[in-house]
């Protein structure tokens, strides 16, 4: 069994959102099962540490060993708690890659760090915002004089905050409440709060339980100049300095999350088990996200302007954002060039190129 899993001192990415180390240990136990199915690694193997978290997005990394032994590849799953600690776990080298924040590329910009690149794409689309029953907002204006709950120093809530700005959202309350999944959804359901703003599946536990709903016209991942992309897949120094490496870890990871992709039913499957949600609610959640490898830079771009102002960053760092994204790696990878890797990202997903739907603009 080649995938090792080490839960290091966090509770899961996103704070307590899966009360951390259980699921982190069950996440675990499912990757192992999954490996020790795979295929048997050369004799030579590479350990490449992965900031993971046991969420149904992340469900394709869990699957990583199925692609990576051919290339004599072990990953090795560590739980993180939040986009921040991800990055600041490969800048330390504790971790040899892992997913974070697209306003995190501003950070790492402004923050100078040269040996960490941006190297692929991940989350579509997968945070969003939510209603109690009885209000039913068809534009941003509507939100006036309403109350939003939801954890602030997060993702999430960096892009409700943005999106509040951009839409010139007037006498708006945001109320931080914390990263408790079941806190927050008894807020929603008791009435304290008039919207939502949180990730998947923890939103569509509300909805598939009928106190909470979406609204099309009111959606974060529509709403800013950043475009639905949500994270990104960044490698630190040890692996940019490995090209060779670093590229048969791509070919695993595009391979595993296109294996993901094409096969839903254990997409939600295992992303139930990850999780700890019911089947039921993980389907409710793939509906309203995706995963794309594809690196959207002008949303990483759009991202980087409002760093200063939302505190991810010390300076506007838009005009040197793409310093930091080296696409070269994804597309070796792939076989495809850098211009058709770094487009910007849609939602709702188009329709099928080649075997699966494309997340890419252009290709509805």
């Amino acid at each position: 069994m080649w995938f090792r899993c080490r839960h290091v001192s966090t509770t899961s990415r996103r704070a307590a959102y899966v009360a951390a180390a259980a699921l982190a240990v069950v996440g675990c136990a499912i990757a192992g099962q999954i490996a020790q199915a795979s295929t048997q690694l050369s004799r030579t193997v590479t350990y490449v540490s992965v900031g993971c978290s046991p969420t149904a997005n992340e469900a394709f990394l869990y699957n990583l060993a199925k692609f990576s032994s051919k290339y004599g590849i072990a990953p090795t799953c560590e739980t993180v708690a939040t986009y921040p600690l991800s990055l600041e776990g490969v800048a330390q080298g504790s971790l040899d890659v892992a997913i974070t924040g697209v306003p995190q590329v501003a950070t790492i910009a402004s923050s100078h760090l040269n040996n960490i690149k941006v190297v692929g794409g991940y989350e579509v689309a997968a945070q969003g915002l939510i209603f109690k029953n009885g209000f039913n907002p068809t534009s941003w204006s509507q939100l006036s004089g309403k109350n939003i709950c939801g954890p602030g120093a997060t993702g999430v809530g960096e892009m409700l905050r943005i999106a509040i700005a951009q839409k010139d959202v007037k006498n708006v309350t945001l109320t931080e409440t914390g990263y408790s999944p079941a806190s927050n959804l008894q807020a929603l359901k008791d009435g304290q709060c008039d919207a939502l703003a949180m990730w998947s599946p923890v939103l569509d536990t509300a909805v598939a339980d009928g106190y909470g709903h979406y609204s099309k016209q009111v959606d974060l991942n529509t709403a800013t100049t950043i475009g639905p992309g949500n994270a990104v897949l960044i490698a630190g120094k040890y692996m940019l300095n490995n090209r060779p490496l670093l590229v048969d870890f791509l070919k695993a990871y595009v391979q595993s999350m296109d294996y993901t992709r094409a096969h839903p039913t254990v997409w939600a499957s295992l992303g139930a088990q990850l999780s700890g949600s019911s089947l039921r609610v993980v389907k409710e959640s793939l509906a309203h996200g995706d995963i794309s490898y594809d690196i959207d830079v002008k949303g990483a771009e759009a991202a980087a302007r409002y760093g200063v102002e939302f505190g991810y960053a010390t300076s506007d760092t838009s005009a040197i954002i793409r310093k930091y994204i080296d696409a070269s790696y994804l597309a070796a990878a792939t076989g495809l060039p850098v211009s058709a890797i770094t487009k910007p990202l849609v939602f709702p997903c188009g329709k099928q190129v080649g075997s699966k739907p494309s997340c890419v603009a252009g290709k509805k």
